[in-house]
């Protein structure tokens, strides 16, 4: 798969309803299994940078790391001023740095269309954390990643090395907000990122901390409501049905007659039935049994009467 297909998908999600993220989303892994890369590690890596564990980073910290990948376009791109102080003030600052590298490559960049894949654009991501500490190795790497990319790409580019979270619920006031508090505020992407890929995904994610083992657990494994729907349609299959004149009626009741067949009704019959039985016992009797056998206890509350004498 293409990586503009990726970085198109993240920018047409942005601020849409999340049911219909998450519906596109799974339609989005679908065509990703079908293309034959059923192994997701790599897209997922590149939808959560922020739980990506396997590189190390870019800088030590997120503020220098911007100002590193300011500096790190400026060399690449040969970007002069006024371009130059502009995106070095937005990497000072807390503006939105994929929205200056954006305007800045789409000035200088002629790639319209590119055929870079997503494996491809997670190697030059493992070389640029590699290099880390080799700022002219880096400045390789980025000057063959602007030869590749169009300015679209190098806007999710940014965003995933500066390990941000996408933001796709985001509000439009939201930006004026710093890095590390909007990483607070806006957690619910990992959810419908996770959900999207497997329903099962977040909870796995939550007991691991790891995109690794929650691929590898639930690698071409079928979700659970599709395994209730194949239990039902074999379920369906074993009961025959007798066409009857006005309705159809199966042959379990042929066999049983008017009693019921469900195992789950007659579990509400019987539990019914019991609990009847556990209120007669203990209700109180109106009139107490008494046994004949000891008369006293018949007269006992009864006082002799008094005649009146003439």
């Amino acid at each position: 798969m293409n990586f503009i297909h990726l970085a198109r998908q993240i920018v047409y999600l942005k601020g849409k309803e999340p049911s219909h993220q998450l519906q596109s989303l799974r339609g989005f892994f679908e065509k990703y299994r079908q293309d034959g890369q059923a192994n997701a590690l790599t897209l997922l890596h590149l939808l959560l940078p922020h739980l990506d564990n396997t590189r190390s980073g870019y800088g030590p910290t997120v503020q220098t790391n911007r100002v590193n990948l300011s500096q790190l376009y400026t060399r690449a791109l040969a970007i002069g001023d006024p371009d130059a102080q502009r995106l070095h003030s937005c990497a000072v600052g807390t503006g939105d740095m994929s929205e200056v590298i954006y305007d800045l490559v789409g000035k200088r960049s002629s790639v319209i269309e590119s055929s870079c894949t997503v494996e491809q654009v997670d190697l030059r991501l493992t070389e640029l954390s590699k290099y880390a500490l080799k700022r002219e190795k880096q400045v390789e790497v980025m000057r063959r990643v602007f030869g590749e990319l169009s300015p679209i790409e190098h806007k999710v580019l940014v965003c995933i090395i500066l390990k941000g979270n996408f933001h796709l619920l985001e509000h439009p006031s939201a930006i004026l907000i710093p890095y590390s508090l909007r990483d607070l505020l806006f957690t619910s992407d990992n959810s419908i990122i996770l959900t999207a890929y497997h329903q099962d995904a977040p909870k796995l994610y939550q007991k691991t901390h790891s995109l690794q083992r929650v691929v590898e657990a639930l690698h071409n494994s079928v979700e659970p409501a599709r395994k209730v729907d194949s239990d039902e349609k074999v379920n369906a299959s074993k009961s025959k049905t007798i066409n009857v004149p006005g309705r159809s009626v199966s042959s379990e009741e042929v066999k049983y007659g008017n009693r019921c067949t469900n195992s789950t009704t007659k579990r509400k019959q019987e539990r019914r039935v019991s609990s009847e039985a556990k209120i007669r016992k203990l209700r109180p009797s109106r009139y107490p049994k008494r046994s004949l056998s000891n008369p006293s206890r018949i007269v006992r509350n009864l006082q002799p009467i008094e005649f009146e004498s003439d």
